[in-house]
């Protein structure tokens, strides 16, 4: 259509994520004795898959678009690399910000994908791709006829409207009659799907255009109005009566593919509240589809895909055989009650047909997922040194994990940091610490959100825990400054304290009295008091030293419900959200607020604004898509914060940042080698342990983190018996000048 011309151009310059401050920080995650490949990717929640070749090696990359968070990430294909594919931060920069769902569809025939998205409101929009200096550009179609960006269509009455399908499902793309222009199924008027019909090749015109017609009842199918069952017409060309039912409740997908080779669609489809696929095959033609055949519980030749829920299904060649397999993950958000899965939920179906024929062979439920380290949903992480060694470990609270067995209790993970002061390594010790699945179980509290202070004034930090209730439970630390962590018992609704809803607790000395105060970033939900929607309520310990005390009415002074006149985006009442960090040296103090758009905002000397407007200092930081959860620390010594981030999708994205601190570490090292060296490597019952130092502490530990033998080392030769060890692969871990060191041996 002559009235489309291309505005608002996405343009990739370089790999670098927020230029040249802030980029992705590396170091290692062991997860149950083995790193994932992809560590900090962020988690998956509701993924849909599409493939394009971003940086031109001749093989097409995974592209994921999360619909919680709307966010991209990118996985190159590298057919050396274990699991063939590499994560690759910075690619995603390649993308418009989009909303709700994405397909790559090259609609014009010019080899190039481009996309098609959700518009915001019920519409559809594309992004049409270019390339210009060897990178890829976006270029946002717009109607100048109709003054929109939506497509449209002409209807029977003569009108033109933009084709309506429903944020929440996922339209078919694609050539549905085979006459070489692009097409769009959808269900517009939610009990049956549209065929939106392409003119153009009809009227002569460039496929680089779009003239719409709709035709009502693609394939003769309706759906029913309380339940999934789907009707079938009995008579060709007809729609189904469909038992006379009611207009149903908006959610489906749909994705569809000639399953026979008969030169037909047929189609899959994902319903809401539904934990299985549809299978509908096409009795009709190219021009005229019916809908004979129904098959619940796809694919029931194999092992039938089951997941909760509100499925979508993908087509992509993602194992590079040629054919095009399958790839089913939820379609859903977390809201509320709705508990869609968040674990183990990608299922990958290879396509082991042949000659144009599909046929799907379950592989595993957690393609890429089991690539990644994936708590469930809504981590919030917090930097501690729990084990008094001088090396900050990271404890992080989530919220209720849901796989296939169903809605699983909250809990706290625990990483110990086995590196060095320049050099962090996290290994994942404890997935329940202090045992909390128990409590959430038998107090129904969940979405847990952790912090650490001195709330005593006994020189130790305490553990304070927020959750989605509102309230606080707390752990006091009674072992001692600078020593390994032990808690008392658990109070629970700690001093009465409740906001109403996702209590997220920052324990600060505000006041510089000694005794940790309270900033509690509100979260909400529908019953929620409005007072407290989107605000930080600031809670004063009034109490001393081994006697903390708190007045649980935030409109009482000291307290206030408004700290620093901060709100977040309240763009949805029941999205409120604000998770908090903090950090100090001597001549920096910062907080760092995350927020429910995913982005995270800086700001300094907090502490000298807690009734009066406090002003931003580095405004939408970073964004990790939806819920960021921020925890900020100069992990390695270099002088510059790192920024650890918990996402709604139960991940980790981890930064390097352009803050300065004061807790700037010399860089030069011992390495492994110049501490100790070990041989033979593997070994049967003896090690030779050489040491350059005396009297060097050194512990073995197997790859699940477990201390097996522990000695010192003197200087020169030292022989180990390691006979009583399993054959397996060890650590021994050696401890000099404040630094941990580890080498790795092979007992056989």
């Amino acid at each position: 259509m002559k009235g489309f011309f291309y505005t608002t151009i996405y343009i990739f310059f370089a790999l670098s994520l927020f230029g040249q401050s802030i980029s992705r920080f590396e170091c290692p995650l062991y997860v149950n004795g083995k790193k994932p490949l992809f560590g900090f990717q962020g988690g998956f929640d509701s993924p849909q898959f599409n493939t394009l070749d971003v940086n031109f090696d001749g093989e097409d990359d995974l592209i994921v678009f999360d619909r919680e968070g709307n966010r991209i990430s990118v996985f190159l294909y590298d057919a050396q690399a274990e699991g063939n594919y590499v994560f690759a931060p910075g690619y995603d920069n390649i993308f418009p910000k989009l909303e709700n769902w994405m397909l790559l569809v090259d609609y014009n025939n010019d080899g190039l994908k481009d996309i098609f998205t959700s518009s915001g409101n019920n519409g559809i929009i594309v992004w049409k791709s270019k390339i210009i200096n060897n990178n890829y550009t976006f270029e946002k179609l717009y109607n100048q006829r109709f003054d929109r960006y939506e497509l449209v269509y002409k209807s029977l009455n003569n009108y033109y409207y933009p084709i309506y399908t429903y944020d929440i499902d996922i339209p078919s793309i694609a050539d549905i009659d085979f006459d070489g222009d692009i097409d769009i199924l959808t269900y517009s008027d939610q009990q049956t799907v549209y065929w939106f019909k392409n003119l153009s090749t009809e009227n002569h015109l460039p496929l680089d255009s779009f003239k719409f017609i709709s035709k009502y009842c693609w394939g003769g199918f309706k759906e029913g109005d309380q339940t999934n069952w789907v009707y079938l017409s009995d008579t060709r060309g007809a729609c189904s009566p469909g038992g006379n039912v009611a207009l149903r409740h908006a959610g489906s997908t749909s994705v569809v593919f000639d399953a026979d080779a008969d030169g037909d669609y047929d189609i899959l489809i994902g319903d809401v509240d539904y934990d299985s696929l549809i299978f509908l095959r096409n009795g009709g033609n190219k021009d005229e589809a019916w809908m004979t055949y129904i098959e619940r519980d796809f694919p029931r030749y194999d092992k039938p895909v089951y997941m909760r829920t509100f499925l979508a299904a993908f087509l992509e060649d993602v194992d590079k055989d040629g054919k095009k397999d399958l790839l089913v993950s939820p379609n859903t958000l977390f809201y509320n009650d709705n508990h869609p899965q968040t674990v183990k939920n990608i299922h990958f179906y290879k396509n082991t047909g042949s000659n144009g024929q599909y046929r799907f062979s379950f592989v595993q439920n957690d393609f890429l997922s089991g690539n990644s380290f994936d708590a469930g949903t809504a981590l919030v992480p917090v930097f501690v040194d729990i084990n008094g060694d001088s090396l900050m470990d990271v404890i992080a609270g989530t919220g209720p994990p849901c796989d296939g067995d169903g809605v699983h209790p909250s809990s706290l993970y625990y990483f110990e940091n086995t590196g060095t002061v320049n050099k962090p390594a996290f290994i994942l010790r404890e997935d329940d610490f202090l045992h909390l699945r128990k409590i959430s179980a038998d107090s129904s509290l969940n979405y847990f959100s952790p912090t650490f202070g001195d709330i005593d004034g006994d020189g130790d930090k305490d553990l304070i825990v927020g959750n989605k209730e509102g309230t606080l439970i707390f752990f006091e630390n009674i072992a001692g400054a600078n020593d390994s962590m032990v808690f008392s018992t658990p109070v629970i609704n700690f001093m009465s304290i409740d906001i109403g809803n996702f209590s997220a607790p920052l324990l600060w000395d505000m006041n510089n009295d000694g005794l940790g105060d309270l900033l509690i970033g509100c979260g909400s939900d529908y019953s929620t008091p409005l007072h407290y929607y989107g605000s930080i309520v600031y809670f004063q310990n009034t109490g001393s030293p081994g006697n903390p005390q708190f007045n649980p009415d935030p409109f009482i002074a000291p307290n206030t419900p408004v700290f620093g006149n901060i709100k977040s985006d309240n763009g949805l009442l029941h999205r409120s959200f604000i998770k908090l960090s903090a950090y100090k040296d001597k001549n920096h103090e910062y907080l760092f607020s995350g927020f429910v758009s995913g982005n995270v905002n800086i700001y300094e000397n907090f502490t000298q604004h807690i009734y009066d407007q406090l002003d931003t200092f580095k405004s939408d930081y970073i964004n990790v898509g939806s819920y960021a959860a921020p925890a900020a620390y100069d992990i390695d010594g270099d002088g510059y914060l790192e920024l650890l981030t918990g996402t709604k999708r139960g991940g980790f994205e981890f930064y390097n940042t352009d803050i300065k601190t004061d807790r700037k570490i010399a860089t030069k090292e011992l390495n492994d080698k110049q501490i100790l060296k070990i041989y033979p490597v593997p070994a049967k019952d003896i090690i030779n342990v050489y040491s350059e130092y005396d009297n060097l502490p050194f512990i073995i530990i197997d790859i699940n983190g477990r201390k097996l033998i522990q000695n010192k080392l003197h200087q020169g030769n030292n022989k180990i018996k390691i006979n009583m060890l399993s054959n397996g692969m060890y650590f021994l871990k050696t401890f000099y000048n404040k630094n941990n060191y580890f080498s790795k041996f092979i007992k056989f």
